[in-house]
């Protein structure tokens, strides 16, 4: 299960570990954790246009998600084509046409 997370505070490599396993032991599967604050590109764009809010707070929640939103728009708008492009060469140069 894929989790993302956004705590008030920058999360200490214990703490994430203690709240992944938290999880884990909660859903009874494996839990892929990652911190909204740390990660862009690709990942970020596919957290904010495909996943879901499960909870969030008052002011800080919405602040933070329009934010990223609009993050994930301006990668969307800049770098999502030539990371298609980039994409279709390889897979080109890898399999001689796509």
């Amino acid at each position: 299960m894929d989790l993302a997370v956004a705590a008030r505070t920058d999360l200490s490599l214990d703490d994430f570990l203690t709240l992944r396993m938290e999880l884990s032991l909660l859903f009874e599967k494996e839990i892929d954790l990652v911190d909204i604050r740390k990660i862009d590109g690709l990942l970020h764009y596919k957290v904010f246009t495909e996943g879901f809010c499960i909870k969030k707070t008052e002011n800080d929640g919405k602040s933070l998600l329009h934010k990223n939103i609009m993050t994930a728009l301006f990668w969307y708008e800049d770098y999502y084509p030539l990371y298609l492009r980039s994409q279709k060469v390889i897979l080109k140069k890898a399999f001689g046409s796509v």
